[in-house]
């Protein structure tokens, strides 16, 4: 596992500055560990591979052990995780304006052997892919005056990809086993605010926002 940060700062003038920040991390692990504790050999599928095959799939595979079973499949959990974000800033004297833009991306994959025994009965592998955008807008008024107020919009989208393959019985390839479950999610958000503050006396405030 490796990851990474780094932040750029850059102020030309006593009004303007911008900051740009990126990170990133690479994982390549095994998943945890999970523990068989019960085995039900009358259900039909494992009283088939039982009655039909020379493999037996029963109480013996059950793990005595919180960090040890008898599984012999996939077993990883990989990923990459990136995003970056750069923050602009002006004061104007009365107001300040602001925007912040960032992307991030994540790749994530995990493999793992649900029958948790030697013999291959399901595998199970998990492909996830996400995306964000958004932008921000701000104008806000500068100081600690009696009166303060602020104004925006904002815009995000998060596209989302999954895939999910199951293999029985040892398919070379989970993507010939015929069980796939891909589906996608597309989502966005736009919204515009405000907010203002009144300091009534020294004690009372008045709030009134929306969005």
């Amino acid at each position: 596992r490796s990851s990474g940060r780094l932040s750029l700062s850059w102020r030309p003038t006593e009004a303007f500055s911008a900051l740009l920040s990126a990170d990133g991390e690479t994982y390549d692990e095994t998943n945890s560990v999970f523990k068989l504790i019960s085995v039900y050999p009358a259900a039909p599928p494992i009283a088939a591979l039982n009655a039909f095959t020379p493999f037996r799939y029963d109480e013996r595979w059950l793990s005595t052990s919180d960090f040890q079973n008898f599984a012999g499949g996939p077993n990883s959990s990989r990923g990459t995780l990136s995003g970056a974000s750069l923050t602009l800033e002006y004061d104007a004297g009365p107001a300040t304006l602001k925007s912040i833009s960032a992307y991030r991306r994540n790749s994530v994959h995990s493999d793992q052997d649900a029958d948790l025994s030697p013999i291959t009965i399901l595998d199970e592998y998990d492909a996830t892919w996400q995306d964000q955008y958004s932008q921000e807008l701000r104008l806000a008024s500068s100081g600690e005056s009696a009166f303060r107020w602020v104004a925006g919009a904002l815009f995000f989208k998060q596209p989302l990809q999954v895939e999910n393959f199951f293999s029985f019985s040892g398919t070379p390839d989970p993507r010939d086993a015929g069980l796939p479950q891909n589906y996608r999610n597309d989502a966005s958000t736009q919204a515009v605010f405000a907010e203002t503050i009144a300091d009534l006396d020294s004690t009372f405030s008045l709030t009134v926002g929306a969005r």
